[in-house]
């Protein structure tokens, strides 16, 4: 449980960094210039989102299968 709220902890601060830096003029390169408000519904519509929502969702799984021992062998195939 301590390690959920301490990674909720980091990428709320993250996010944090993120608004503000938009709202200050830095932008990443070959992103939309939009507003930290309109940045959710930018990338939503461009389908940014979804493969964020990916990508978060492997790493995740993977987190999950090194750290604890699976119930079945074939359960986490990229584990020794």
């Amino acid at each position: 449980m301590r390690e959920a709220e301490l990674k909720h902890g980091r990428i709320c601060m993250l996010a944090w960094v993120g608004y503000v830096a938009v709202d200050n003029g830095f932008y990443v390169p070959f992103a939309p210039h939009v507003s930290s408000l309109a940045a959710h519904d930018t990338a939503v519509k461009s389908g940014n989102m979804l493969l964020l929502l990916g990508a978060v969702g492997v790493i995740e799984v993977m987190r999950r299968c090194a750290a604890t021992p699976p119930l079945h062998p074939t359960a986490c195939p990229h584990l020794p």
